[in-house]
């Protein structure tokens, strides 16, 4: 995940409006259940958004929706109904 981040931050510098947004396959957190290292490296990058897909059959009252200063978005297939997600730029 650092290594993703460090490879934006040089394309950042070339668009400095465009918002870093991080992509998981796993959830970072997940219920009780929270991912340590992967939520410092949010919260030193600033990220503000981050997606995840792999929970499918999701139970909503389990997710978590904000952590280390990101907004978390579950995109899995089955649980968005099968239909694209647009991702809006932030202001």
């Amino acid at each position: 995940l650092r290594a993703s981040i460090l490879s934006g931050l040089k394309l950042k510098e070339q668009h400095p409006d465009f918002e870093m947004l991080v992509f998981l396959h796993y959830p970072p957190a997940y219920g009780n259940v929270k991912c340590e290292k992967i939520c410092e490296v949010i919260k030193q990058y600033g990220i503000k958004r981050v997606f995840y897909g792999h929970i499918h059959g999701a139970q909503k009252s389990r997710l978590v929706h904000q952590i280390a200063g990101a907004n978390l978005t579950l995109v899995a297939a089955d649980f968005v109904n099968f239909e694209p997600i647009l991702i809006e730029r932030s202001l």
